[in-house]
């Protein structure tokens, strides 16, 4: 009776440690280009970019306010940038790739660097140090 109530709770552990990194680790550190992150958060940040400047966008059509749209556009594509600079950094280059054209599409589908690279940890944990 004792070793099922284990497996069970090692069960329950293992579920919980796979959320654990959105818990603590998406959208940490967004306003910086130092680290790496993975696909999901890449593709969050491009959606959360793709509503903002529609929303930014309709307000100065309707409004006529198109200095409003210039000034709040900057903000965004720093963020942007920053987020595009980290998922360049998981696969392994220098922030600079992502002004290729179409670099963009290698960044949403192409896998995380296996382990430590010189940007730092893999944010999946897979080849990372055990301490």
């Amino acid at each position: 009776m004792a070793e099922s109530l284990q497996i069970v709770y090692h069960y329950e552990r293992i579920n919980f440690d796979k959320f654990e990194h959105f818990h603590k680790g998406v959208f940490k550190n967004t306003l910086t280009s130092e680290g790496r992150i993975r696909r999901a958060e890449f593709t969050l940040s491009l959606l959360i970019f793709s509503i903002f400047q529609g929303i930014i966008f309709e307000v100065a059509l309707i409004g006529d306010y198109t200095h409003f749209f210039i000034i709040l556009l900057f903000p965004l594509l720093y963020f942007l940038l920053m987020q595009g600079s980290k998922r360049c950094h998981d696969i392994g280059r220098t922030g600079w790739f992502q002004l290729i054209p179409f670099y963009i599409f290698w960044m949403l589908f192409a896998d995380s660097q296996y382990g430590v690279n010189k940007y730092g940890l893999n944010p999946k944990g897979i080849g990372n140090p055990k301490y």
